[in-house]
């Protein structure tokens, strides 16, 4: 693959200033709405893929035409065509690009020169050099005219997914220094990773599911040994063994100097896990940053996973949703009638297309496709994803989402009285964002000593010194556990080890998830047994979408023990249904006596309180302590006794 440096991609994080070869682009205007300051042929005619027809306003002081691409984009060129009838129409207009919608969008900044001498039919070309913008208007200023357009492309990069590995989990092949330090955004050589001297060295992060990689950036060492990274090979594939090393290569690095960052072309290769190593030689693998930018996770249609309801029926609303173009879903004739598709789950959107019934050519399907998370009032006040105008009889349409959030897709016709037929409706989603839920869970284990909390706090520090390592009493089979709040589908789970000592207690540890919290969800299906762990080392482990889980655990079975933890990641997508807080039992009798401590109260309390603090939608939370009082035998036979804990 050709080695690029990607100016445009990467400007946002001023990384790179060398020439630029630009990421993949594409023409939106198509997907955008269009109006004008006057009608007499309609806005939408420039943007309808056809130079022979043409939209037109009335005769007016600076007439103007505007699309509205939805959303903002880096626009990298403009393109106006005349009509063959009227070249004059066009001359001395300006193309403004921009965020704002002040003054119909003509407040926005000008793209290149203004439009002079186009001759009928001819198109002119504007280099707009990835101008941002959510809005592209075509004015002519300062004269009474008619503005003719016969057609507008709007060329922009096309939408790249923002830097995968920030959300990665990161691993090498020795400690040396962590490895999370190359993915934690921060590009100087104050936050580097190297491995120890060693044969073959690797790093490698877990994208956390499969993506269409586009580009990885890498930044080298500012300090010294540049030529260290020469010969590393970039590889990118789904297998986890031996670090990603045996998965298809992108390319190799070459003259890399200190301190630079060069970005590479890895054109769509799909993976999960992204690995850097240097093949059969022994050396120091070290890097300061890699970033990884693509397209979202494979698409697939979620339609029929949901329920369709209408605002009548004529015929049934699932027709729409059942695979069959020959059955179709029809509203009677009412006032702004309706459809709408409650997926059961929110997912983020790559595109909806709809297919008009054959039956009534003499009717054209019209309105809006509204998505959101929003379901009240049948979802109609959601973003708007896009326009259906005048869309014949048979035909289908494809609307480009962009990654929009939605859980109810709604077709609607404003505004008026109307029939709604739709022959087949598709939503196509990417897979469900796999992130890490446990930031976002509650922690417990079988004996307080060190808070378990300590091991989802989002630090992957292996050295306890560091006070963010979770640890048990030496116990029989002891436990860790973090509480999901409600089921979760389970990808993988990763475990972060100590590197200043007792690696050797994970060796054994079982990872278990189910929605039992009895004992810990020690008696809870088991993912998978922990092998070994090397000090400071992060492991992770496939659970490959087990049965829905509202637990996670690890324990060591059957012997004794400590069970020390420094992190731990459970990328996983939750099952639809509420989150379940209802209460926190201390399931064990050794938590129970800790907090008969005063001083273990309190940090307790202040835990929870923190948790829910950190939670800015959930509001007005009472967070009370409970006496519980208890009948237990006496040791000597003395008759039972009644043992409260004094909270």
């Amino acid at each position: 693959m050709a080695v690029l440096g990607v100016r445009l991609l990467l400007l946002s994080a001023g990384l790179l200033g060398c020439d630029a070869a630009l990421p993949p682009v594409r023409d939106i205007a198509a997907e955008g709405v269009a109006s004008q300051s006057s009608t007499s042929t309609p806005a939408r005619n420039a943007i309808d893929g056809s130079a022979g027809s043409y939209s037109q306003t009335g005769h007016e002081d600076s007439p103007w035409w505007s699309l509205d691409l939805q959303e903002s984009f880096l626009v990298t060129s403009v393109t106006v065509t005349s009509h063959s009838c009227c070249p004059g129409y066009i001359n001395g207009a300006d193309v403004h690009i921009g965020d704002s919608p002040v003054n119909n969008t003509l407040a926005n900044p000008r793209c290149g020169s203004r439009i002079q001498d186009l001759a009928a039919g001819s198109t002119w070309i504007l280099d707009c050099g990835g101008m941002q913008g959510r809005y592209v208007a075509v004015t002519i200023p300062g004269r009474t005219t008619y503005l003719l357009i016969a057609e507008v492309t709007v060329v922009v990069l096309s939408p790249l997914t923002n830097n995968l590995a920030l959300l990665g989990v990161a691993r090498q092949s020795s400690l040396g220094e962590s490895a999370y330090r190359v993915i934690d955004g921060n590009v100087s050589s104050s936050s580097c990773s190297f491995t120890n001297y060693q044969p073959s060295p690797w790093w490698s992060v877990d994208l956390g599911t499969s993506y269409s990689v586009s580009f990885v950036v890498v930044a080298n060492w500012g300090t010294c040994c540049s030529k260290r990274i020469n010969g590393t090979e970039i590889r990118i594939g789904n297998s986890p063994k031996k670090g990603g090393t045996t998965n298809p290569r992108c390319t190799t690095i070459q003259g890399l100097r200190n301190g630079e960052v060069e970005s590479f072309d890895c054109g769509g290769m799909e993976g999960r896990y992204v690995t850097l190593v240097i093949p059969q030689h022994t050396e120091t693998l070290a890097l300061c940053e890699v970033q990884v930018f693509g397209f979202g996770p494979p698409e697939t249609n979620v339609a029929s996973t949901g329920f369709a309801t209408q605002s009548s029926a004529y015929s049934p609303a699932k027709n729409a949703i059942d695979g069959s173009t020959g059955t179709l879903s029809h509203t009677y004739s009412n006032w702004e009638p309706w459809w709408s598709l409650n997926l059961n789950a929110t997912y983020v959107l790559s595109s909806v297309a709809i297919i008009h019934t054959s039956c009534c050519p003499e009717r054209y399907l019209e309105g809006e496709i509204r998505v959101g998370t929003n379901g009240s009032l049948n979802g109609v006040t959601n973003p708007r994803c896009g326009v259906l105008a005048n869309l014949p009889s048979g035909l289908a349409k494809t609307f480009n989402c962009r990654g929009m959030e939605a859980q109810y897709i709604t077709v609607v016709i404003p505004g008026r009285s109307e029939y709604l037929l739709i022959s087949e409706l598709q939503v196509f989603t990417y897979l469900p964002n796999v992130v890490n839920v446990a930031l976002d869970g509650f922690a417990a284990q079988s004996s307080l000593e060190y808070l378990a909390y300590r091991a989802i706090d989002g630090d992957l520090t292996p050295d306890f010194a560091h006070g963010s390592c979770s640890n048990t009493t030496y116990s029989y089979s002891p436990w860790w556990m973090v509480d999901l709040w409600r089921p979760h589908k389970v990808s993988s789970v990763t475990v972060t080890s100590r590197v200043d000592c007792c690696a050797q207690s994970t060796k054994g540890v079982e990872i278990r998830i189910g929605n039992s919290s009895l004992n810990g969800g020690t008696s809870n299906p088991r993912c998978t047994t922990i092998t070994e762990l090397r000090p400071g080392e992060i492991g992770s482990f496939d659970c490959a979408w087990m049965d829905p889980g509202r637990y996670v655990t690890l324990l060591i079975p059957g012997r004794y023990d400590t069970l020390t933890l420094c992190e731990v990641q459970v990328f996983a997508v939750p099952v639809p249904g509420p989150r379940q807080i209802r209460g926190l039992t201390l399931t064990s009798a050794a938590q129970r006596d800790v907090l008969h401590d005063a001083e273990n109260r309190r940090e307790f309390l202040k835990e929870i309180q923190r948790r829910i603090h950190a939670r800015p939608k959930i509001k007005n939370v009472n967070v009370t302590w409970v006496q519980h009082c208890q009948e237990q035998p006496q040791g000597g036979g003395f008759g039972p006794e009644k043992r409260c804990l004094e909270l």
